[in-house]
């Protein structure tokens, strides 16, 4: 064989392994084009989710402060409740106290003073007009009416 022979024969081999290899590489390109059709609209689906989730978020946003609003006032409305709630138990006390008082013998000398009044009358049986009449503060007028108010709506 000549030389121009096995010259042409390699020549001839080179071609078809470099043909292959374009084949090859025409196909991962054709691939990759694809896949990259689908990275842009996984992308453009990613970016209006992300619009989408900073809208919620402004919303969120707004809701809680809202919110935070609301439990800053229900907390001034506990503590105003639990001082009410104090106050009446002690008002509460202090009217059974007086209550269960034991009415005044006539043997006894009745004291004088305001402390002698609260003694001398018997406290049982006492409508809401008489301790009404008989409340020593603003304070057990206003538990008294908030009372009735609610014995009213139940």
């Amino acid at each position: 064989m000549t030389l121009t022979v096995i010259l042409d024969l390699t020549l001839a081999m080179l071609l078809a392994v470099t043909i292959i290899y374009a084949a090859l590489l025409n196909h991962k390109l054709a691939l990759l084009r694809r896949e990259r059709q689908q990275l842009d609209q996984a992308a453009g689906g990613l970016q209006e989710t992300l619009v989408r989730a900073e809208q919620s978020i402004e919303g969120l946003k707004s809701s809680t402060e809202g919110l935070k609003d609301r439990v800053e006032k229900s907390h001034k409305l506990c503590d105003d409740l639990s001082f009410l709630i104090h106050r009446g138990e002690s008002l509460a006390d202090n009217l059974e106290g007086r209550v269960k008082a034991p009415a005044p013998t006539k043997t006894t000398t009745p004291e004088r003073g305001p402390a002698s009044k609260a003694k001398a009358k018997p406290k049982v049986g006492l409508s809401k007009e008489m301790v009404r009449s008989e409340a020593q503060s603003e304070a057990e007028r206003e538990l008294l009416n908030a009372l009735g108010a609610v014995n009213s709506v139940r």
